[in-house]
């Protein structure tokens, strides 16, 4: 699909996205929706806009009428209602490597390519300890550099928001977002809860069942735990050496002796 807005407006929109997320400006009833990239929040951010009608504007211009923004900006604003959706910082990195790197639709992959400089690309295992190296200190979202462990330990100190955990979601989707939505006061959904879940499941979105790989997808195998498929010692090593502190801090271990 073409991207209807010119350049300029892409600028526009975004920079007017980011002042939302940043200031008091904007309608007090938006839902803001945090994660860092590749943890689910498109999934997410999907389920609520039917739950509790609200417009999802999705790479699309945001009107002043009251929606979900969906982000991955460090929101500083205490008058904000915002969810954090958490993912295992692993499982996103693989999930990162195979977006930026094999999915050929991704419109930055020849950059992260160059970057990366090898043969074959399709060595991930070899692969993921300088992939791991260069997305903690290359990746840019809103025009500034941000990497898993600060933007989780960002919200993870946060008081007054919500956190989700991408695991729990995955697993257990109904009772996940029936106390999401209990949290967020809300008593009566707009549509059942069921037919909401059955609508954005991953068999719904890509005819395939969870597990099932398509390496060049954006919504690519739909499970929780891939990293220990992929992850040698040495991406392990590299891996611990920048969230290894976010690791533990989120839950996902109890010593930065996992690897071991």
């Amino acid at each position: 699909m073409m991207e209807p807005r010119t350049y300029f407006e892409l600028k526009r929109d975004a920079v007017y996205r980011y002042i939302l997320w940043q200031t008091t400006l904007g309608n007090q009833q938006n839902l803001y929706l945090a994660e860092f990239p590749k943890s689910g929040g498109t999934w997410l951010a999907q389920m609520l806009a039917r739950l509790l009608s609200l417009p999802f504007p999705r790479n699309t211009s945001v009107s002043r009428q009251p929606c979900i923004l969906h982000g991955h900006h460090q929101i500083r604003s205490k008058n904000k209602r915002v969810i954090h959706l958490t993912r295992d910082g692993r499982d996103v990195m693989v999930s990162a490597y195979f977006y930026f790197l094999i999915n050929d639709k991704n419109i930055f992959q020849n950059i992260w390519v160059k970057k990366m400089n090898k043969e074959d690309l399709n060595d991930v295992k070899s692969n993921l300890p300088q992939f791991i190296d260069i997305f903690f200190n290359n990746y840019k979202s809103g025009g500034t550099r941000k990497n898993w462990n600060d933007f989780v330990l960002h919200y993870l100190e946060m008081k007054n928001v919500i956190q989700v955990r991408y695991e729990e979601l995955n697993l257990h989707t109904s009772r996940t977002m029936t106390s999401l939505l209990h949290k967020l006061e809300i008593k009566t959904p707009s549509l059942p809860m069921k037919e909401v879940i059955e609508r954005y499941s991953f068999k719904a979105q890509t005819g395939r069942e969870k597990g099932q790989l398509d390496e060049n997808a954006f919504l690519r195998r739909g499970n929780v735990g891939d990293w220990k498929n992929y992850f040698s010692r040495d991406a392990a090593e590299v891996f611990n050496f920048y969230a290894g502190e976010a690791l533990i801090s989120a839950g996902y271990e109890k010593t930065r002796n996992w690897y071991h």
